[in-house]
């Protein structure tokens, strides 16, 4: 993809998608949350892949999404703002079957998201938060020293039930 003058990588994920995702292939009214769209590309993928999907990117400049349908809604969301991630989840008066956060890649941010969204997925939806460690490659991701992450933090909520955060 290129963009802004730049060619951007693929993150190779489409395999584990299809893996994961193919449950959903032929599902009628599928709603899919994309929190982090850029330009749309992975929507686009979408829509070709889904046989009636409809997609909503979330992404803190949703006037540089390309793709244009009737089945993309594009929104405005920043996740270093819990009010605009209360506000914007409060927005859906519905569901979703899946749930993709490919925002900030911030540490703290993820953590948000996943709080304020996690209520928002159907049973036997699948969450997805991409980049987990990007953190590692690019160290502002963990501008508040954070000494865990959404990994840790989706482990302890998984095996003990906590779900503590000082973010939260």
């Amino acid at each position: 993809v290129t963009w802004d003058g730049k060619n951007i990588k693929g993150h190779n994920y489409a395999k584990h998608y299809e893996k994961y995702f193919s449950k959903f292939k032929s599902k009628k009214n599928l709603k899919i949350l994309e929190i982090g769209s850029l330009i749309g590309a992975s929507a686009a993928s979408f829509l070709n892949y889904f046989d009636d999907a409809h997609i909503f990117c979330c992404d803190v400049n949703p006037f540089q999404i390309k793709y244009n349908s009737n089945k993309i809604s594009k929104l405005y969301i920043n996740t270093r703002s819990k009010k605009i991630l209360k506000e914007t989840s409060n927005y859906f008066d519905f569901n979703f079957d899946i749930i993709i956060d490919d925002g900030s890649h911030n540490k703290k941010d993820q953590i948000l998201t996943l709080n304020y969204f996690l209520s928002k997925l159907n049973k036997g939806g699948i969450y997805v938060i991409e980049d987990t460690y990007e953190y590692l490659r690019v160290p502002v991701l963990n501008e508040d020293n954070l000494n865990y992450g959404v990994n840790d933090f989706i482990f302890l909520v998984f095996y003990n039930g906590d779900h503590c955060s000082y973010y939260l």
